[in-house]
């Protein structure tokens, strides 16, 4: 069903009740402060006074209004991710893994200039440039002439980096200080994705490889602030493709305003639950949040949660119904990782995956945050 712009618009003049979570009495509260349409509570403090309403329970509804309101005002676009790095690199091949286009990877040959592509996250697509890093493809990128045909507009920069080769640490810091000076020279500034790539399982457990690791994030630290950047990082590696999807589901959830609001509600909800930690993953290991008293405890449930999305897939291809509830327990650690089917919208399936150590807990609230984050899946990329 098509809506025009102008049906569209009329939501924002839809009295505050529409809006989930907002009873009669909180309308009444929310007209005497004079706000009374969802376009009014988009424009409203957390912190007046004269609304008589918990400033955290008011806090989430007004950035509820404010993603329709954006939504509604600004029609949803397809966004720019720029991956540079030198040569060698394996730009092209992280791309791959995200098509699952695997394969094409053993014969990648060095990118020449820059390539432009399309790729499908979080359920709608994203134009992907690939910039070749051969040094004569660079000097051109960082030309002042010709540097905004490639950086303007881009949402998210992956900046990549070949772990294991470690004589062109140098020659990529170098190419990653001018990238961001050209960025800052034309008044843009990206979510910053720093991949510490080609990290494969064999060398991960190497002390002086992630020694070496540790002294680039510094140097690399040191450069962004010198520009205004705050990078993340991430590892990846193409031999674990889970590692892939949750970094660029990283980049993208750090351009998502509806991405905090998910966090926000998932974090609420695991705390009720007294989980360990939670996630929320599609069936094509895009993450939507996560949250969790550990680094390790966080980790531990996203890889076990895809891995066994991958069986209960696997298991339905063979005549098993869809698991709503699956449960792994952990007996010598008195521990359950649970999952619960979200949703199926977007032709991919969301699980919620929480990790526990009372099953009965797991119930507490859960149907209040299924139906809060439910449909902010749908406007997860706005």
């Amino acid at each position: 069903m098509r809506v025009d712009s102008k049906s569209l618009h009329k939501v924002l003049d839809l009295p505050v009740d529409k809006l989930q979570g907002i009873d009669l009495v909180s309308k009444d509260k929310l007209e005497e402060a004079g706000v009374k349409t969802i376009y009014d509570l988009s424009q409203a403090a957390a912190s007046e006074k004269k609304i008589m309403i918990d400033s955290t329970i008011l806090k989430k509804w007004i950035r509820k209004a404010k993603i329709i309101v954006n939504y509604v005002q600004n029609p949803l676009t397809k966004k720019k991710l720029v991956l540079a790095g030198l040569d060698f690199a394996g730009k092209t091949s992280l791309l791959s893994v995200l098509k699952k286009d695997y394969s094409v990877i053993q014969d990648l040959m060095p990118t020449k200039g820059a390539q432009r592509d399309g790729v499908e996250f979080f359920g709608i697509p994203i134009i992907t440039w690939d910039l070749g890093g051969q040094a004569l493809y660079r000097n051109e990128y960082l030309d002042s002439g010709k540097s905004k045909l490639f950086f303007s507009d881009t949402d998210v920069l992956f900046y990549v980096i070949d772990v294991q080769d470690e004589k062109r640490y140098d020659e990529a810091l170098d190419y990653y200080d001018k990238m961001l000076a050209s960025y800052k020279s034309l008044g843009e500034k990206p979510s910053l994705i720093v991949l510490f790539h080609k990290l494969d399982p064999q060398i991960k457990e190497q002390e002086h490889v992630m020694q070496r690791i540790a002294k680039l994030q510094v140097d690399i630290a040191n450069i962004s602030t010198d520009s205004e950047f705050s990078p993340i990082f991430a590892s990846t590696s193409i031999y674990d493709k889970n590692s892939v999807f949750v970094a660029f589901s990283l980049g993208i959830r750090n351009i998502s305003q509806t991405a905090e609001l998910v966090a926000s509600l998932l974090e609420e909800y695991t705390v009720k639950a007294n989980g360990k930690a939670s996630v929320l993953l599609s069936s094509e290991g895009e993450v939507f949040a996560q949250t969790g008293v550990t680094k390790e405890f966080i980790e531990l449930v996203t890889q076990n949660g895809l891995l066994i999305d991958t069986l209960v897939k696997f298991d339905i291809t063979k005549g098993f119904k869809l698991e709503k509830n699956p449960v792994v327990k952990f007996t010598d650690n008195e521990m359950y990782l649970i999952g619960h089917h979200i949703s199926s919208q977007m032709g991919r399936t969301v699980y919620l995956w929480l990790l526990l150590q009372n099953l009965i807990d797991f119930t507490s609230s859960l149907s209040f945050f299924r139906n809060e984050i439910e449909p902010l899946l749908n406007l997860f990329i706005i």
